[in-house]
């Protein structure tokens, strides 16, 4: 499986260059994004696919459940070098519905470390009881919670 991912990554590259011969050294020379995007992990959420964006346009930090969480020196290195250095305009935290994350938060079982992880979805969920309480059915309270 590995290889073959290898092999499509190199007929990616070749289509890219033949296509658009400056495309890796134009993205090479400078990175520029308007835009940090906070997003979560789940593989059918990629940010520049869903924002309609090409590489080089947003910088990208992704994580279970896109949760900027007080203890990740991670997200917040991300941060701070997206703000300082590359000084984008927008700082963008986007959830998605049918959030794995949200959804293990909002359960009552054992998550092992993700446990600690999604703390701060449970205290939001706490905060926000009250609203989150008129929605129909559980699925909606979930995705209202994503929101």
């Amino acid at each position: 499986m590995l290889n073959d991912l290898l092999a499509r990554n190199e007929a990616w590259s070749k289509q890219r260059h033949a296509e658009e011969p400056d495309y890796f050294t134009r993205l090479a020379a400078l990175q520029a994004p308007e835009f940090f995007w906070i997003g979560c992990s789940d593989s059918r959420v990629p940010a520049n696919v869903v924002a309609g964006l090409d590489p080089g346009e947003v910088f990208v930090h992704r994580n279970v459940a896109n949760i900027v969480h007080s203890s990740d020196m991670n997200l917040l290195s991300a941060l701070e070098f997206a703000v300082e250095a590359l000084q984008v305009r927008e700082i963008i935290v986007c959830g998605h519905y049918g959030c794995g994350g949200v959804k293990a938060a909002t359960e009552d079982l054992p998550h092992g470390l993700a446990d600690h992880w999604l703390e701060p979805i449970r205290r939001l969920a706490r905060a926000y009881a009250v609203d989150l309480g008129r929605e129909p059915d559980l699925e909606a309270r979930r995705d209202r919670l994503a929101e």
